[in-house]
């Protein structure tokens, strides 16, 4: 079903040594999704990347790219034990109903962890 993935998705997110929160924007045409992650993780600063995924039926796997930081203007820079990764990757699946995606995640930062997203 094309289209099943695109839409403003929200949930949570675990990993390596922190949870938080995510969001995600995602366009999808055939079996091509694309859009943009933002994670709110409660530890260092939030983040955004990119999105460039491929769906396969329920699956979908995808790169995350040009991961950057989110911090308000003016903020002082991160510190320097701070190691934001720069690439990702996604797997995750749909359920049934188009309701919720679960899945996995990991950076060349060397995190990894897990995340559920509901349709907004």
């Amino acid at each position: 079903m094309a289209g099943r993935f695109g839409g403003n998705w929200h949930g949570i997110i675990g990993g390596t040594s922190n949870l938080g929160r995510v969001s995600a924007k995602l366009t999808q045409s055939m079996n091509q999704v694309s859009g943009q992650f933002t994670f709110q993780d409660l530890v260092t600063v939030p983040v955004s990347a990119d999105v460039d995924a491929t769906v396969n039926g329920s699956l979908i796997d995808g790169n995350l790219n040009n991961v950057r930081p989110l911090l308000p203007g003016g903020a002082a820079p991160l510190a320097p034990h701070v190691r934001l990764p720069r690439t990702g990757r996604i797997l995750g699946m749909i359920d049934d109903d188009g309701k919720r995606i679960t899945g996995f995640w990991y950076t060349d930062a060397q995190t990894s962890g897990g995340f559920i997203l509901s349709r907004s």
